[in-house]
């Protein structure tokens, strides 16, 4: 075979496992382990990195404490809303905020890919998979 085949071949068959790993969860049991807090680092490819901490209630709320980097500049933020699953999703409505990039009002869905007892990982819609730790 060819490399370039074998490069194919390989990509392939590692899809075929992601796929195979991210299979559907039940909402009840994503519900049983959504519950508590979180920390999630982002560091993106414009050198912007970002740290949260997201702490999720059974009554349906959340927070997300965070603060943004980008280069010597630190912004913090608070975010506050509500979230639910359904169909193997996570559905968030911002209810108040002073991060400049998610007013009041502003919604997202995000599929959730893994959750187990030591991280959820989500699939955003911009094709970006995150991971969030949950804090012991």
């Amino acid at each position: 075979m060819h490399a370039l085949q074998l490069e194919v071949m390989a990509i392939i068959l590692a899809g075929s496992l992601s796929v195979a790993h991210d299979a559907p969860m039940d909402d009840a049991e994503i519900r049983s382990k959504m519950y508590g807090t979180c920390i999630q680092h982002d560091q993106f490819d414009s050198g912007v990195s970002m740290n949260r901490i997201y702490t999720y209630s059974a009554d349906g709320t959340f927070t997300d404490r965070g603060e943004r980097t980008e280069g010597s500049r630190v912004n913090h933020f608070t975010v506050a809303g509500t979230w639910r699953i359904d169909n193997g999703k996570i559905y968030y409505e911002v209810r108040s905020s002073t991060h400049p990039g998610v007013p009041p009002g502003y919604k997202n869905v995000n599929r959730i890919a893994s959750i187990d007892q030591e991280t959820v990982a989500m699939d955003t819609p911009q094709g970006r998979r995150v991971v969030c730790r949950w804090k012991k």
